[in-house]
């Protein structure tokens, strides 16, 4: 949700002048006529195809509508009417209502939304996530208890007021705040004002153009197999007049274009069943082109949540003459061109397209106004993409421009958690390749060598930098890894209602700081392998690999000077990355001494209770606090107060630890991930004689004799496999790492206790619960 400062009284001004309105508006509903006005006479239907189906599992009812005020403004609104059927588990069929609706300001890059849900709705999609087994465990878990909440978790509204469907003539009341009926003439009035900050639409259509069926038939999809399909017509083009308020500033609407569709279909599905293993999905656009034709294409499938496999299920298309005649296109292709990430719902959206019908000489380019035009809603999972675009190109061999919409809506069941952040790693990525470009720049070459070094561009080639600098640490960057320290802030900043894109080059800087520690901490364990791939030194040798991971940590003063900041946050920054510095090279230094002689004195005097702290004191300095250190900076920056400020920094530290614990486990037991791929060599840290945190639990569990015998094995650094495998069972037979592990998710669970009641309830709070559990058990087998 955007919110508007000031917007809770702008919200209380409007909302009388709002009241009068839907008074009359709703006292009008008996004016109007049940009989089927001219526009939708040309369907052929029996009785009136606006009237809801009320066999039908899902439908809604949808405008859309680009508009211009008399002050010259351009705006673009849409607004959804969904009703929802589902069995529940007594074997009743409830009907359930939410609403989705946007107002877009192209020209300042303005994106408001509403999403409202009826409380039937909210506890629908709790039952179902009760009964569910697609969804990633700890998110599945998260999201019911929010839902057993009286409103529904954020950015998600209520639907206050009573909700009606009037059939004949349509009428739809959804709360005290949203209308859409057809009127006597046989048009339509849409008066929406937003609870919470005031924004107002009240939008009379008049159709220009009779409707027609998507696709000839009406048929556009089989979203569930074997089971019934989604039937839609469309009224292409209407006149609108009215107003719209956005900001606090209202807009008399002179002229203006709208589309209307609507579209019903599916079986009622069984709570009991949960989420389809199935997902649908769909990529829609409905076009004004500026020659008076107007166009919709779209493409209906499902994907398998467990493999992310794509099963087509429908194409639609429909073309309107500007005298009427319409007809469906057969050759037409739509294909993304470039696309865009919300950090907010890990979605990828395409945010241009090209439409090519080749028969037709058609070959259009469509563009998003913007790219951040997201409805975030727990109704369709996460989100998903709703906005204005600008057309270009050619119809039937002819110069044309228009505008529309799209409406992208993808398969986004979270399956597994890495998945989502398998999406902020790829963006991640991007927003690395800003500062450590894939081939030479001279542009970033300063960024290298730091300030007032321009002058030096002339003698120093931008291929050497790139080559000692750029490459070794790109080496392991490109090999993936899931940035996971990076989903953690992205989703500290949208807990706390913060919008996170703004903050991209900071993540670019933590992943860069990240790879260069872990560039550096391989060249001292001589390591060979990470990320499945040679360790850089390696590669590129110890020297150059130390030095280009030392300058990766620079990259957070460049990150930070391209973040509009305050001050004293500026400061502040500054202060807490020296400070997780400082804290890395000690953790380092005491990982490099060793703890030998502190394994010899606690075994001689039987104290081996203080071992397990020792290792956890390396962690703490080496893990934890550069963790703890970027929730810190991403409280600040999202304003939170004292408590979540504590609760958020004791949450991240916990979760630094517990990797690095499970790290320890990992290193014994290996580590695979989802492709199969062997990410880490088993067994290094008993070659390298280290004493880690199972083996001291281990040591902890086990009798004296034994565990001596066990640590002389150990401290004699074994290379050959067989004495390795051996000492990895000894400390697997005494517990050492389901003791680790348990211990782990301890002090996880602990943190999360006290932050959990502290934090609003949003997607963001139970993927961080999740990340949590993630930390701990994060082996693709371990990790479902």
């Amino acid at each position: 949700m955007l919110y508007i400062g000031g917007g809770a009284a702008r919200a209380t001004t409007t909302a009388i002048a709002f009241g009068e309105r839907m008074t009359q508006l709703l006292d009008s509903v008996s004016s109007g006529t049940a009989e089927v006005p001219p526009h939708l006479r040309g369907l052929g239907t029996e009785g009136d195809p606006d009237r809801p189906d009320d066999t039908a599992g899902c439908e809604w009812w949808y405008v859309n509508a680009h508009l211009q005020s008399d002050d010259g403004r351009d705006f673009s609104v849409f607004a959804s009417f969904f009703r929802v059927a589902a069995e529940s588990v007594e074997g009743l069929v409830e009907r359930s209502h939410f609403l989705c609706a946007g107002w877009i300001d192209p020209s300042s890059g303005r994106y408001v939304q509403l999403a409202q849900v009826d409380g039937v709705h909210q506890r629908r999609v709790r039952d179902l996530l009760r009964y569910d087994r697609v969804y990633d465990p700890r998110i599945r878990a998260s999201l019911a208890r929010m839902l057993d909440a009286p409103e529904p978790p954020s950015p998600d509204l209520p639907l206050t007021g009573e909700v009606t469907v009037t059939p004949e003539p349509l009428c739809l009341r959804y709360g005290s705040s949203a209308v859409f009926r057809r009127e006597a003439r046989g048009g339509y009035r849409l008066t929406l004002l937003h609870p919470e900050t005031g924004d107002l639409m009240d939008l009379s259509f008049r159709p220009d153009r009779p409707a027609a069926w998507q696709g000839e038939s009406g048929e556009v999809a089989d979203l569930a197999e074997g089971e019934r399909g989604m039937r839609c017509y469309s009224v292409t083009r209407m006149d609108v007049t009215g107003e719209v308020v956005l900001d606090g500033a209202r807009h008399s609407i002179t002229r203006g274009t709208a589309w209307y569709d609507h579209e019903w279909g599916l079986d009622v599905p069984r709570i009991a069943d949960g989420f389809p293993a199935e997902e649908p999905a769909w990529d829609w656009c409905a076009l004004h082109l500026g020659n008076g034709w107007d166009l919709s294409v779209s493409e209906w499938y499902r994907v398998r949540a467990k493999d992310g496999v794509r099963i087509d299920a429908g194409r639609s298309s429909l073309v309107v003459a500007p005298l009427g005649g319409a007809a469906a296109l057969d050759d037409w292709e739509f294909v993304p061109v470039e696309s865009w990430t919300s950090l907010r719902t890990c979605n990828r959206y395409p945010v241009e397209w090209r439409l090519t019908v080749p028969s037709e000489g058609t070959d259009l380019t469509l563009r998003a106004a913007f790219e951040a035009q997201e409805i975030r809603t727990l109704s369709v999972h996460r989100g998903f993409w709703e906005g204005r675009v600008e057309v270009s190109g050619t119809f039937r061999g002819v110069p044309t421009l228009g505008t529309g919409f799209v409406e992208v809506k993808p398969a986004q069941t979270p399956a597994h958690i890495d998945g989502l952040m398998g999406r902020i790693a790829d963006e991640t990525r991007r927003c690395v390749a800003t500062l450590y470009p894939p081939v030479p720049d001279p542009r970033t070459s300063t960024g290298f060598m730091g300030p007032e070094s321009e002058h030096l561009l002339t003698t120093v080639p931008a291929s050497a930098l790139h080559a000692t600098l750029a490459e070794p640490v790109l080496h392991l960057v490109d090999a993936g890894g899931k940035a996971w320290r990076c989903f953690a802030l992205v989703t500290v900043l949208e807990c706390l209602g913060v919008d996170s894109a703004p903050y991209r080059p900071l993540i670019a800087s933590m992943e860069l700081l990240h790879t260069g520690s872990l560039i550096v901490d391989d060249v001292a364990d001589r390591t060979d392998l990470r990320r499945g791939r040679p360790a850089v030194h390696t590669l590129y040798g110890t020297a150059t690999a130390i030095n280009s991971g030392t300058a990766a940590y620079f990259c957070f003063d460049r990150a930070i000077r391209a973040i509009d900041l305050a001050p004293h946050v500026q400061l502040h920054a500054y202060k807490i990355f020296c400070g997780a510095l400082r804290a890395a090279h000690a953790g380092q230094a005491l990982d490099l001494r060793g703890l030998d002689d502190i394994m010899d004195r606690a075994l001689a005097t039987d104290a081996r209770a203080s071992l397990a702290d020792r290792v956890l004191a390396i962690h703490h300095l080496k893990t934890a606090t550069p963790v703890r250190a970027f929730a810190d900076l991403a409280a600040v920056i999202g304003g939170a107060d004292a408590r979540q400020y504590d609760a958020l920094r004791a949450y991240f530290g916990a979760m630094g630890l517990s990797y690095q614990i499970s790290d320890d486990v990992l290193d014994l037991r290996g580590h695979v991930g989802r492709s199969g791929d062997r990410l880490k060599v088993v067994g290094e840290d008993i070659r390298n004689g280290k004493v880690t945190y199972p083996l001291a639990r281990a040591v902890q569990n086990m009798p004296l004799s034994a565990a001596t015998v066990l640590w002389s094995r150990v401290s004699r650094r074994p290379q050959d496999s067989h004495e390795i495998a051996a000492c990895i069972a000894e400390i697997e037979h005494w517990g050492g790492c389901e003791s680790a592990l348990q211990d782990a998710s301890a002090v996880v669970d602990e943190q999360w206790a006290v932050l959990e009641p502290l934090l609003p309830d949003t997607m963001a709070k139970a993927l961080l619960d999740a990340l949590g559990s993630f930390t701990v058990h994060r082996d693709a087998e371990l990790n479902g």
